[in-house]
Formats: structure tokens, sequence, C-alpha cells
């Protein structure tokens, strides 16, 4: 064979190549952005489940007769903590969100039942409280939201030719939006 011959089919091979590497190289950047998206999320999570206890601790003593709801809000953060802890078994977020939706609802049956005592709301601690968890949800929607816009670029990028068939090539596997309601508390009145 020829040198002219061999060019003749080596410049478009590693042309080739070099748009595989570059379209790899673009899906991992996604992906990477994709789990600093959920870290962001996972960080606001984290400051919610730090909230819960202290705001158990500061409505126990005139929430007595509510036993139930203090244990139930007890239990859904320990799950919720177990699914924040599951990241090594390889839970998605939109799975491990799953137990964060217990946690909330927990979290709004206690802050409606907050806001129904006499005098209980208007207790510095407890009104700080509730506040800060107000504010930690708010930021959780904004991180939620900063994750599902992550997704689309992701999405976009696995669907796009030829990109898409580097996707399929090395698996990058699609990523489901996160839909669920991770907020329900209420601002303190």
């Amino acid at each position: 064979m020829t040198s002219a011959a061999t060019w003749t089919w080596l410049g478009p091979l590693a042309a080739l190549l070099i748009a595989v590497a570059l379209a790899h190289n673009r899906l991992l950047r996604r992906r990477q952005l994709l789990e600093r998206a959920w870290a962001q999320i996972d960080v606001q999570l984290a400051r919610r489940h730090d909230l819960v206890p202290e705001l158990v601790a500061a409505v126990q003593a005139q929430f007595g007769h509510e036993r139930t709801t203090l244990e139930q809000l007890a239990a859904a953060r320990t799950s919720a903590r177990a699914a924040q802890a599951a990241r090594t078994a390889h839970l998605t977020p939109p799975e491990r969100a799953v137990a964060e939706v217990g946690l909330s609802q927990a979290l709004g049956t206690l802050s409606a039942r907050v806001g129904a005592l006499p005098g209980l709301p208007s207790s510095h601690a407890v009104r700080r409280l509730l506040e800060d968890l107000v504010s930690t949800e708010n930021r959780i929607a904004f991180a939620r939201q900063h994750y599902n816009d992550t997704v689309l670029a992701y999405r976009e990028a696995c669907g796009r030719f030829p990109t898409a068939v580097v996707a399929r090539a090395f698996r990058f596997r699609p990523v489901p939006f996160l839909d669920l309601p991770l907020s329900s508390p209420q601002q303190p009145g």
C-alpha cells in the first residue's frame, strides 16, 4: 500500500476518533454536572435533617399530647438520613428523594399543628426554627430546579446525533427528572 493510500483512510479514521473522544468528554462533563447539582440538593437535605431534632426539642414540652406526630417525624428523619447515606447503594436521586417525601409530609403536619397551638408559634426559638426550615425548603426547591435543568441539558446532549451514538456505545444512561414534592412546611404566622 502506498503512502497516499494510507493517508486516505487514516485521516477520516483519526477525525472519527477525535469526534468520539470529544463527544465522550462532553457527556462525562454533563454527568459530572449532574452529580454536582445533586450534591447541592444533598447539602440542603442534610441541613433540613439537622433542623428536625432542634425543632422537636423546642416544641416537645408543649406538644406532649401530639407524641405520635413527633415519633412519625423522628422516623421520617431516620429514613431520610438512611437514604442520604445510601449513596454507596447506587440509589438514583429520585429513589433517594422518595424517603424525603415522608419527611416533608411529617414536617408539614408538625408545622400545621404548631401553628394551631396558642402561643407556641410566637416562641422565639420555634419561630426561628420554622423560618430556618422554610428557608431550607426554598433552597431545596431552587437546587431541585437547577438539578432538573442539568438533567435536561444532559438528556439533550445524549439525544443529539452524533453524540447519541457515543452515548449508547458507552452506556450513558438516561436520567429522570426529580419531580417529587420535597417541601411543604408553612411560613410561621
